[in-house]
């Protein structure tokens, strides 16, 4: 279990699997290669490997990157040195989890935490079977109140965990570069609305308004934004979760009116779009918006200079463009007859072939007519731009999927591309792309493990100082709601204390009952494994109905055998075999063979007799 834990947090810290698998491979097996390697040259390795470690620091390696491979190292030696239950070793382990916790936040932790306090009770004392599983939930429930009580000094704003990349929603993209999102499942973010929208809501992410025939990118210039904190009555509150992504890009929907990220930067560009500077993380925001959430949305923000700017273009696809609005006048309605065509003759495909032309979109134009909706986009965006209507390609999320009743969920197949045209006022939302679902969601076992990830999130990750107050203001609100406002915070305090006190006091004397009543040894007091089958010698002796007298081991050893020669002889060898290795130092390993034998026989002997009782 140890190792199981130790090999997590090395692959969670250093975001390496393989170096994890390796740690905790080598940690299960060091036990049993022993002594027999020799403990004298460890001494010499361990320097070397601490030099190395500080030579790594000194040229910029990071810091807990080197302290997770020094305790991997010891871990490994204790293993090969130590027999029996190992507190040295647990220590490391936790130490490891600490270590690792500031490189990583992933849910992962779960797993190496139970672990190690599955394997807690054992390395503190040797206790076995039903015993040693109850102390670990003893363990593990004691450290929840503990969890509670500890102070946070800040939130969780740390960006640990840098998440996958959003392929599509740089400053820079390139034609069918959403080709590897369209069939992926991985969740994106959530969106909770005060009141949800009767139609598909489209998350605007990135707008992006230079094409040179393969690539779209942004150049509109970004500033910081404030937090807006005081909302209108008719507005939508929207309450997203968005997973770590590197480009950083936060989604919003409807019309804008401004955005709440409680006290986290964030930055907008002057098409609108908002973005998270710095590196990857996950971050709550909240969004302030209305309706229209899609096709026909206006957003009054305006560009300083709405792009017209075309790239290098055949003359054939200029005439096909142009043929298509020969009886429109206006740029609604040129938009609107170029919607109609592409919807009508081209056909949609997630997976458009040749992709790696130099020309895509003239492909898709005159020869495949056929592609996802980046294409159809990037169609309609030039091709507005070829009958004189400044436009922009969006890329963004559209649709989603329900993660509640008023929850919205939103994976990476769920991202699409739009565009954004300028009819002389304000720019309109048109979307060319013909109405195609999302692919089969996830499997159950995906959703469960997303919510496990989620509510290690917030009960976890996210747990702070507000958190823990807000916890506190709500016991003392049911409890005491006649108390003052002022001291009320205080108040819940001192009652949570309390009642963590009772829970520790209560689960400590349940341990100390549950340990006498099955006979187990007491989990203050460490025990070798050729101890442990004394004590579940002892324990079959006594079930057997025969009352011993209190004092050591081999004196009542003695006394049973003047009463029952065959036991008593086996367990008098049995309590010396233990004097040897709790008082004499010597080697429970090589004594551990013939102690289970012995204990074995005392077991089969008082069983097989009728009980005195």
């Amino acid at each position: 279990m140890n190792a199981l834990a130790a090999g997590i947090a090395v692959a969670l810290g250093a975001s390496s699997p393989g170096f994890g698998l390796w740690v905790a491979v080598v940690a299960a097996l060091a036990p049993f290669v022993g002594k027999r390697i020799g403990d004298l040259w460890w001494g010499p390795v361990t320097a070397l490997i601490a030099l190395a470690a500080g030579l790594a620091v000194a040229n910029g390696a990071p810091v807990e990157n080197a302290l997770l491979g020094v305790l991997a190292w010891l871990l490994v030696h204790r293993g090969l040195v130590s027999t029996g239950p190992d507190r040295v070793s647990s220590l490391i382990v936790a130490l490891l989890l600490v270590a690792a916790s500031t490189r990583s936040n992933h849910v992962g932790f779960l797993i190496a935490v139970v672990a190690w306090i599955a394997d807690l009770p054992w390395s503190l004392g040797g206790a076995t079977g039903r015993t040693r599983w109850t102390l670990a939930a003893v363990i593990g429930g004691l450290a929840l109140p503990l969890f509670w009580a500890l102070p946070r000094f800040a939130g969780a704003t740390g960006p640990l965990d840098t998440g996958r990349g959003l392929t599509g929603f740089a400053d820079d993209v390139e034609l069918g570069a959403m080709n590897t999102l369209l069939d992926d499942p991985a969740l994106v973010f959530r969106a909770r609305f005060s009141t949800l929208p009767d139609e598909p809501p489209y998350f605007r992410g990135v707008a992006l308004d230079r094409f040179d025939g393969r690539r779209w990118t942004s150049t509109a210039a970004r500033q910081r934004e404030q937090d807006w904190t005081d909302p209108l009555p008719d507005l939508v509150r929207v309450q997203v979760e968005l997973e770590a992504h590197p480009e950083g890009v936060l989604f919003v929907p409807g019309v804008v009116e401004g955005i709440d990220a409680s006290g986290v930067a964030v930055e907008r560009d002057e098409a609108g779009a908002y973005h998270l500077p710095g590196p990857a993380r996950a971050v709550g925001y909240t969004v302030f918006t209305n309706a229209p959430w899609g096709p026909g949305r206006g957003d009054p923000f305006r560009d300083a200079a709405p792009s017209v700017a075309l790239p290098e273009l055949s003359a054939e696809a200029r005439e096909l463009f142009e043929s298509h609005v020969t009886d429109a006048t206006g740029p609604d309605a040129r938009i609107e007859a170029l919607v109609t065509w592409l919807r009508t003759d081209f056909a949609y495909t997630r997976q458009p072939r040749d992709t790696d032309t130099e020309a895509p979109l003239e492909d898709f134009l005159l020869r495949e007519r056929e592609g996802h909706c980046e294409y159809f986009a990037s169609a309609l965006a030039v091709g507005g731009r070829v009958v004189g209507v400044p436009t922009r390609v969006v890329n963004g999320f559209v649709g989603g999927e329900g993660g509640g009743p008023d929850e919205i969920v939103f994976r990476r197949y769920h991202a699409h591309s739009w565009v954004e045209y300028f009819d002389g006022d304000r720019w309109v939302t048109a979307d060319a792309t013909p109405r195609i679902g999302a692919p089969e969601g996830p499997g159950l076992s995906t959703r469960v493990l997303e919510s496990v990830e989620r509510l290690w999130e917030e009960s976890i990750v996210d747990f702070d100082a507000d958190t823990q107050l807000g916890t506190a203001r709500a016991v003392a609100d049911t409890l005491v709601p006649f108390a003052p406002d002022a001291g009320r915070d205080w108040i819940g305090v001192v009652l949570v204390g309390l009642f963590a006190g009772v829970v520790l006091l209560a689960a400590r004397l349940a341990v100390l009952r549950g340990v006498k009543a099955w006979g187990a040894v007491d989990p203050r007091e460490a025990r070798d494994p050729v101890t442990a089958e004394l004590e579940r010698a002892w324990r079959a002796v006594e079930r057997s109905g025969l009352e011993l007298p209190s004092g050591p081991d081999v004196e009542v050893a003695r006394w049973v055998k003047v009463r029952e020669p065959e036991v008593g002889a086996r367990l008098e060898e049995l309590a010396w075999l233990s004097y040897e290795v709790r008082f004499g130092r010597g080697d429970a390993s090589s004594r551990v063979a013939r102690a289970a034998q012995l204990g074995r026989a005392v077991r089969a002997a008082v069983d097989s007799r009728p009980s005195a009782g």
